[in-house]
Formats: C-alpha cells, sequence, structure tokens
C-alpha cells in the first residue's frame, strides 16, 4: 500500500470516527439526553412551541416544561431492558392537558420514536417496551431491585403536602424527588426510574388550585393536602393513569394570602421556608 493510499484511508476513519461522535445528544435548551447521548429527546406543546429541557443537579431526572418556569409537564424515561426483551424501553409521564408531542432519537440505529397526546387530553402514561434495539449499558438482575421506603413533599411554596401510596400496602410510601418549585416525582422500585409525576397549578383567576398527576405500572394512590385550610385530597386509579383536577382546592386568599400565577404574597410565613 502506499503512503498516498494509507494517508487516504486515515484520513476516511478520521472523517467517520468525527460523523460518530457527531451524532450523539449533547444536552441544550430544548434537548434531554439518555444512556450516555445514545438517545436524545425534545417536545413541542400547542402546536409548535418548543418545549425547555431541564436536568436539575443532583441526580435528579431531566424533564420538559412548557410556560411556567416552575413546574415539570414531561418527565421522560429511558430504561435498559436489554436483559429482559432486549430493547430500549421509553416511559413518559405527562401533568399538562395543553396537547404536546415527544420525540426520541436512537443516534446508534437511527431509530425514531414520538408519542403524542392532544389538547385537551391529559392521556395516558407512555410505557413502550419496544422502543429501541440494544445492546446498551447492563441492566440489573430483577433480584436486585428492591422497594424503597419514603415520605411526603411540599410543593408551592410549601402550602400543599403530597405523598405516594401503594394501594397494596398503605403504610409504604415513594421516595420524593422534588424537581422544582410546583412539581416533584416519587420512586417506589428505583430511584432513577421514578413512578410518579405530580404538579400543583393555579388556572387563572378561578379562585381554584388545581392537581394533576400521571403515574406508571403499578396502582397508585396520591394524597395531597391544604397545609392552609387542612383540606386533603386522595386519587386512586389503575396503572398508566394521568389525570387534572383543575378544582381541587379552594385558594381561600382571605385565609391563606393571596396565591396566584405561581408567585405568593400575603400570609405565607408558616411554608415560605420550604421554597426550594
Amino acid at each position: 500500500m502506499s503512503l498516498f493510499t494509507r494517508l487516504f484511508s486515515l484520513t476516511i476513519l478520521a472523517s467517520a470516527a468525527t460523523a460518530a461522535s457527531a451524532q450523539t445528544c449533547v444536552p441544550d435548551a430544548t434537548h434531554l439526553c439518555f444512556e450516555g447521548g445514545q438517545i436524545s429527546a425534545t417536545a413541542i406543546y400547542a402546536g409548535s412551541s418548543s418545549a425547555s429541557a431541564v436536568q436539575p443537579a443532583g441526580g435528579l431526572p431531566g424533564y420538559f416544561r412548557f410556560n411556567d418556569p416552575a413546574a415539570a409537564e414531561i418527565v421522560p424515561q429511558v430504561i435498559d431492558g436489554c436483559a429482559i426483551n432486549n430493547r430500549i424501553w421509553v416511559f413518559a409521564q405527562a401533568v399538562s392537558n395543553a396537547g404536546w408531542l415527544l420525540s426520541l432519537t436512537d443516534h446508534q440505529s437511527g431509530s425514531q420514536r414520538t408519542y403524542s397526546v392532544p389538547a385537551g387530553d391529559y392521556g395516558a402514561p407512555i410505557a413502550d417496551t419496544d422502543a429501541f434495539p440494544c445492546p446498551v449499558l447492563a441492566t440489573p438482575a430483577a433480584g436486585d431491585v428492591q422497594l424503597l421506603g419514603g415520605s411526603t413533599m411540599d410543593l408551592y411554596g410549601g402550602r400543599f403536602r403530597v405523598s405516594a401510596i401503594l394501594p397494596g400496602d398503605p403504610s409504604f410510601t415513594g421516595i420524593p424527588q422534588q424537581l422544582n418549585r410546583n412539581s416533584g416525582l416519587f420512586a417506589f422500585f428505583n430511584p432513577v426510574n421514578p413512578d410518579v409525576l405530580v404538579k400543583i397549578f393555579y388556572p387563572g383567576n378561578t379562585g381554584f388550585f388545581g392537581v394533576a398527576a400521571s403515574w406508571i405500572q403499578a396502582e397508585t394512590t396520591v394524597e395531597v393536602e391544604d397545609l392552609c385550610t387542612l383540606e386533603k385530597r386522595v386519587y386512586h386509579t389503575g396503572a398508566n393513569t394521568s389525570f387534572g383536577d383543575p378544582a381541587a382546592f379552594s385558594a381561600n386568599d382571605e385565609v391563606c394570602g393571596l396565591w396566584a400565577n405561581g408567585f405568593e404574597s400575603g400570609n405565607t410565613t408558616a411554608w415560605s421556608s420550604t421554597v426550594p
């Protein structure tokens, strides 16, 4: 082989390596990355608006937000199911009825998956166990997965206390993972793959607070308590459920101060210390 041929071959190999490395996900304002950059995710809502991608510190799951910077709307998860069915799984929970489309791309195989929910519908959580081909990172054996204990999480500046419970054992609550001021996750089996997403929201000038939640896999009971009025709401349905209750709690501004549009004012001393 001539020197020119060798140099030309090396150039082709280097170019191919550069192209391959470029085809990996780099997290930015609109992209979440999974499996070491192998898989990327983007989302749009309300027809064409790009959702903002947020990757919290401390190893918490990434999520997409829409108009409210203090609320997670979609939490996608990419799970290595290779040891079970030789596929990479995609799960996602959403707590918005604005209408959205979630797109994921496998940069190794070139495969793509899209999932959508029309406006006005909360839809069902995504549980796609046939999303992308393997191999990827090794999956722990089923025997390594253990139930984890947890407690409660305070949202909306600490006014609302939330818990998630497995109905088979009312004493067993999920581990809370607060994403931001108005939303958070609960994990029952593995903190890396949470099971429940909960959001507290204030839908305009209705005088009520709303609750939206989404859970996958197991039947779940979500309990929400207003620490100002001591009212409580309990939601329980089957697996793979999303819902929204836009009139769950009265704002009761005369007693609790003004809580509107995501900002507190008035008598909030009792719970302001818990604002993340």
